[in-house]
């Protein structure tokens, strides 16, 4: 209705001012558009340039986040971790209604959130504290910035087995984390399995991933993040 409107205010008010003005007209929207639940699947509408609706949708994205994380967790993230966030949060309400939607787009947005802060929280710091460590991340397989998930859990499991051994390396990093316990380690370990396992591998490659599936780690990711800034606070 308001794309007829604004063309009929542009013809009768504009007159020739505007030469090609031209706005969308509503359409009957055909049945094959509802799911089972009459939910339209797709909306016309009219929009702004692609960038002005990408940065709404981003704006929208932090919002969820912000919520939930607690506006002073939220401005302590890195930048690209916020990114990441919001464009997992964009990609699923943006296309939370479509039939079929594979909303794996959305977890690897989270999953690559988690990862990381998993690198900027953890793996550098402890890294920096322990020349074992250092030597770990340096290994070829892993030589880069930043590890990914599955790195990181074999980084985690050679920290715990510093920590359980009590040697000079683990009061290197009980220095610089002094509230770490091995039982932490296990339990940050199984949540970083649990990511992998549950939210990622399986769904990168072949298969599409669920909205319920989505639901699922998108309630999960800030339990994460707020449990894990709860062991960094107690350093």
């Amino acid at each position: 209705m308001l794309g007829n409107l604004g063309e009929f205010f542009a013809r009768e008010v504009l007159g020739d001012q505007l030469a090609g003005f031209s706005l969308n007209h509503d359409k009957f929207v055909g049945r094959k558009y509802f799911d089972e639940q009459d939910r339209l699947l797709f909306e016309e509408r009219i929009k702004g340039t692609e960038k002005a609706v990408a940065r709404e949708g981003l704006a929208e994205g932090e919002v969820w986040w912000r919520d939930r994380l607690q506006k002073s967790l939220w401005d302590r993230l890195p930048v690209p971790v916020r990114i990441s966030l919001a464009n997992s949060e964009y990609s699923y309400s943006r296309n939370k209604d479509l039939k079929g939607f594979d909303f794996a787009h959305a977890s690897i947005g989270l999953s690559k959130a988690i990862e990381l802060w998993l690198n900027e929280e953890f793996v550098r710091p402890l890294a920096e504290s322990s020349s074992r460590l250092a030597q770990f991340k340096q290994r070829p397989s892993t030589a880069r910035e930043n590890l990914t998930l599955g790195e990181i859990r074999k980084f985690l499991r050679e920290c715990r087995d510093i920590l359980a051994a009590g040697s000079e390396q683990r009061r290197s990093i009980l220095d610089r984390f002094p509230a770490l316990e091995k039982e932490d380690l296990e339990a940050l370990i199984d949540d970083v399995r649990t990511i992998g396992d549950e939210f990622r591998n399986g769904w990168v490659h072949t298969r599409l991933m669920p909205r319920e599936k989505f639901e699922s780690f998108r309630e999960f990711g800030p339990r994460f993040f707020m449990r894990w800034k709860t062991l960094l606070a107690r350093g």
